[in-house]
């Protein structure tokens, strides 16, 4: 808990009940008398004089912000005040309103559902950042003059200089190409920060979201020192209570040690920049850091020295799993979510569109070779899953990135040491779509499909031959961890090293329900090819998203096996997957 904490909230009268329901909770975590409102004023009281007081008094200045607390002249210039006095100021969204200009570069936190204990929650992680980053702020006042008690003839004058200094902006000719005019004047506005150089563009993600590595400077009266820190803007600000929250409860967890930490962040023009300070302390400089994805072309060796620490730090992350009993269809449905199994943007309508295949053959033959069962087909009809559907596995729940290909892990260019593990390697970047309650296998089969697509382009011919040929013994289910040799060339023995140590991390979960862990794994499996065979943007080619209705049929034929539910049925088109 934050010593001597003290919190003013300012507030509109029409914004009473939320008050009434917000101010209790406060107390009861901080103290009734660590809370203050003008509802404690009693009779005879030089009222503008005490709320003054009150203001100067506080250690967090709470703005509830709605309509009409932005218009009230008694509002504006309590925030006047705090303002002057370089109070640390929250403004609380109590209803969907415009934010003032002047609160822009200062993060806000939603509460406009309630009063709920999720939002609560996001408020109490705001004040005790708050009350952590500014303990070094300077106290010396904007103004000497304190703001004056406002009438109906003057407006408030919010003097607010500090915080409209925007930061200096520095990239190379041929960096700055890559990011475009509105990011940089969202950058300009971290509130933190004096002046980022751009150093390297790390990656562009799947999400369009440009990642940079950056030196930054801070503000005076910051502590956070200057060195290396990731920036990633997001296009989506409505992320921002998501990431607060997701990146809080990382810090919880066995593997808080590699995940970065959140420097700076703001809000601005619809758009949500975030500076990260790296995992490893701030030690790493711009050479010494490549994303997954790149390596992987530049020094393939240490990438997959790199998979086997991330395998390690993903068992750490869910070394104790929870246990739950679901119903085969219902993973998937869980994993996909209802929107991606129904309606127009359905995984079977946009494989239907991209790649000419329906939900009405049970079996597709690729290549004129490999039979398997129809993914679509048993994704959009319940019924031809059979007894399975009565049937239940227990399936290990517990945190999941969701999202974790290649490009969302930076990774040092030196090889690690497996005898370094108080260095953990590699950082894991993006925590958009953190979830610490899903299927845990589905991040391994994420990374693991996203490996065989980056390690040599569908493009080539020889290495679509390679992939229909291997591709039955990579998902055999009798050889999970990939221990029986693959004859072949280069790329038929690095995809099978590459993956390995993601297999051997599901196995370690095995135990007693060795075969519902399996299974459970080939759900993920399945869950995944179909997520990626709907993905349309400019990096995914018609081959890419062909190789997702692959793997998905692959792992469903282990699944479909393990109930023994029948597939064989006479209607089979023929996919090409070699020409198409």
């Amino acid at each position: 808990m934050i010593a001597n904490m003290r919190i003013f909230i300012s507030y509109s009268r029409t914004d009473s009940l939320f008050l009434s329901e917000l101010v209790p909770m406060l107390r009861e975590v901080y103290g009734h008398d660590s809370v203050w409102y003008d509802g404690n004023l009693t009779g005879g009281d030089e009222w503008w004089a005490v709320i003054l007081r009150e203001v100067k008094q506080c250690s967090l200045f709470l703005y509830l912000l709605s309509d009409q607390s932005t218009h009230s002249k008694f509002c504006r210039a309590e925030l006047a005040e705090a303002f002057r006095l370089r109070k640390r100021i929250i403004p609380v969204v109590c209803s969907r309103t415009r934010i003032p200009h002047e609160l822009n570069r200062i993060q806000t936190v939603d509460m406009a559902e309630g009063v709920r204990l999720s939002s609560f929650a996001r408020l109490l992680g705001a004040i005790h950042r708050a009350g952590h980053d500014h303990q070094d702020t300077l106290t010396v006042p904007l103004s000497e003059t304190p703001t004056p008690l406002p009438d109906d003839i003057h407006d408030v004058e919010l003097i607010v200089d500090d915080y409209k200094k925007q930061v200096e902006f520095e990239v190379d000719s041929v960096l700055s190409t890559m990011v475009d005019s509105v990011s940089e004047q969202v950058i300009r506005n971290l509130p933190k920060v004096t002046r980022i150089r751009v150093k390297q563009s790390l990656r562009s993600g799947q999400s369009g979201s440009q990642v940079l590595l950056v030196d930054v400077d801070p503000l005076p009266q910051e502590a956070e020192p200057v060195g290396p820190h990731y920036l990633k803007v997001h296009s989506d600000s409505e992320k921002t209570s998501n990431l607060l929250a997701s990146i809080d409860a990382l810090q919880n967890t066995p593997i808080r040690s590699a995940m970065p930490t959140i420097a700076d962040y703001v809000v601005h023009q619809d758009r949500l920049a975030v500076l990260y300070k790296p995992a490893q302390g701030g030690r790493l400089s711009a050479r010494e850091v490549i994303s997954l994805g790149d390596l992987l072309n530049v020094d393939l060796s240490s990438a997959m020295e790199h998979i086997s620490g991330l395998s390690v730090l993903l068992k750490e992350w869910n070394s104790r799993p929870q246990k739950e009993t679901h119903q085969p269809y219902q993973v998937l449905v869980d994993l996909l979510g209802r929107r991606r199994i129904h309606g127009d943007e359905s995984v079977q309508s946009r494989v239907k569109r991209l790649l000419a295949i329906s939900d009405e053959p049970l079996r597709l033959i690729f290549a004129g070779e490999l039979l398997l069962p129809n993914p679509m087909a048993f994704l959009s009809h319940q019924e031809l899953w059979g007894g399975a559907t009565s049937q239940a596995i227990v399936i290990p729940i517990g945190h999941v990135h969701g999202d974790l290909h290649a490009n969302n892990l930076i990774c040092q260019r030196r090889k690690p040491s497996a005898q370094l593990r108080d260095d953990p390697f590699p950082d894991i970047l993006d925590f958009a779509t953190y979830n610490p309650n899903k299927l845990i296998y589905f991040d391994m089969a994420y990374l693991e499909f996203d490996l065989i697509i980056r390690l040599n382009s569908f493009e080539s011919r020889e290495y679509r031959k390679e992939i229909i040929r291997i591709l039955p013994q990579i998902m055999n289910d009798d050889d999970l961890t990939l221990r029986t040799p693959i004859p072949g060339g280069f790329l038929t023995r690095t995809i099978p090293d590459l993956i390995r140590p993601l297999r051997e991390a599901v196995e370690s979960h095995f135990g007693h329900r060795a075969d519902d862990y399996r299974v459970a794994f080939w759900l993920a499996a399945v869950a995944v090819g179909l997520n990626f065979a709907r993905k349309r943007t400019s990096s995914v080619s018609a081959y890419d998203n062909l190789f997702g209705v692959m793997y998905s049929a692959c792992a469903l034929k282990n699944v479909l096996t393990h109930f023994g539910v029948p597939f064989e049925f006479e209607q089979v088109p023929s996919i090409n997957w070699l020409e198409r």
